[in-house]
């Protein structure tokens, strides 16, 4: 199933160091808890991160700020706007800004949940690869943009919203066309997720 998940939908709810709030996107879950959770937070000020142990965290600054990421004394990412970080969910990791900035987030399960996540700008249509026995979410950071399936269905998506495409029954790899559908510059964030043994998406 495909559907658009607006942002009146998401989920706010505290850190767990009580510091900020989390807007919840997406959560998939088993009877353990998380298999995968898409979330995203304003970072106001420097702080340390919350503790996940027995995830996998992928981590996108959306800007306006800049954010460094240290664990101890070793720097992990110097993110300017748009850059990724991949780090364990368990590492100590303490989060310096030179002004307010948003992150995105996505949480998986070790070894049982795996994600591939880029951020970019659509500038003409192109293609998204979904790996066979993937799910895909489109978050729209900024502008508007038109999604077609494989299937030739459309959806429209705007700023602040995202699409979502399940883990399929069918194990075959498809391919998604974006498109600008408004003026300017369209920013997205694609993210293929599955579940298994092997990190290959």
């Amino acid at each position: 199933m495909t559907r658009v998940i607006t942002a009146s939908e998401f989920v706010v709810m505290p850190w767990k160091n009580g510091k900020g709030e989390t807007r919840e996107i997406l959560k998939i879950e088993d009877e353990a808890g998380w298999l995968l959770r898409v979330s995203s937070a304003s970072v106001n000020e420097p702080g340390p991160f919350s503790d996940y142990n027995g995830f996998d965290r992928s981590l996108i600054n959306l800007g306006p700020g800049n954010m460094r990421l240290r664990s101890e004394e070793t720097l992990i990412a110097d993110l300017g706007c748009l850059d990724v970080a991949h780090f364990p969910g368990d590492i100590p990791i303490f989060c310096e800004i030179d002004k307010t900035c948003v992150d995105f987030n996505v949480f998986c399960r070790a070894g049982v949940m795996f994600a591939t996540t880029i951020a970019r700008k659509l500038t003409k249509p192109e293609f998204v690869p979904i790996p066979a026995g993937s799910g895909l979410l489109i978050y729209v950071i900024d502008g508007e943009l038109i999604a077609h399936d494989l299937e030739r269905r459309e959806f429209g998506v705007v700023s602040g919203e995202c699409l979502v495409s399940d883990i399929p029954q069918v194990q075959g790899a498809e391919r998604w066309m974006l498109a600008n559908a408004g003026e300017g510059v369209c920013a997205y964030i694609a993210v293929a997720f599955r579940g298994g043994l092997q990190r290959d998406i």
